[in-house]
């Protein structure tokens, strides 16, 4: 892989692992996805958590997920911050609740409405905090976002 690397950087590294996922080379890609996430690339790390968020070609674990997107999120990753948000807000809320609402509301604050929806479903959920679900449910109706829409509808 160094090979590779010297020839085309990270963004050979990552297309080829692109490639290697589309054939459902799943060992190969995450393989490369870690070479070039130890070689600095957020969208790399980002591609390990999400193997690790999901498990099968490697050991589950929430904790390694974790890591890597923490990684990939002090790059300024966006769909890190939304991954991070979501496995705090799933894993004991009441723990992680300052956590949940800070990443993805970094994430809704980067443009991704999904995060902002995520946040007020979790509020709602639990039951904490509906004041600030109701705004960030309207803010993101207001941007377009559909489930946010269908949301507001269905309890008119």
């Amino acid at each position: 892989m160094n090979c590779l690397f010297e020839e085309q950087g990270i963004p050979g590294v990552l297309q080829l692992a692109e490639k290697a996922e589309a054939a459902a080379d799943l060992e190969f890609a995450f393989d490369l996805y870690e070479f070039a996430s130890r070689k600095g690339s957020p969208v790399a790390s980002y591609n390990v958590g999400v193997f690790y968020e999901e498990g099968g070609t490697v050991e589950q674990s929430t904790e390694k997920a974790i890591e890597y997107y923490s990684e990939s999120a002090a790059a300024e990753f966006v769909p890190a911050f939304f991954n991070l948000g979501n496995i705090y807000c799933r894993d004991s809320f009441s723990e992680n609740k300052k956590d949940c609402a800070y990443w993805l509301l970094k994430a809704f604050q980067a443009g991704d409405l999904d995060a902002g929806y995520n946040l007020a479903m979790y509020l709602v959920k639990n039951e904490t905090d509906l004041d600030w679900a109701e705004v960030l449910i309207n803010m993101a109706a207001e941007q377009g976002h559909e489930p946010s829409a269908s949301f507001l509808d269905g309890i008119k």
